[in-house]
């Protein structure tokens, strides 16, 4: 896949970061898991991709697909159709 968004624990207090090689030049810290996967997820809307969620020993413990999305006809359709 060519976009992988990585998120990784930092400490309790300090929160998680968030990286993708070639869409983000620099680590973005939230300090909480569920906003770096919101931004994971905004950001690699469009995008081939995955989120990574590592522990904290480094370990991949999560895998969540990205797959691109086909765009939105209406607001009916919108409403009925998830993307898959």
């Amino acid at each position: 896949m060519p976009f992988a968004f990585q998120i990784r624990p930092i400490s309790i207090e300090r929160g998680f970061y968030l990286s993708c090689a070639g869409i983000l030049p620099d680590e973005v810290r939230h300090p909480r898991l569920i906003d770096a996967i919101v931004q994971a997820a905004q950001l690699g809307r469009d995008l081939d991709g995955e989120i990574q969620i590592f522990d904290s020993q480094g370990l991949l413990a999560e895998t969540l697909p990205l797959p691109a999305c086909e765009p939105a006809f209406s607001r009916s359709e919108t409403t009925t159709r998830l993307c898959q």
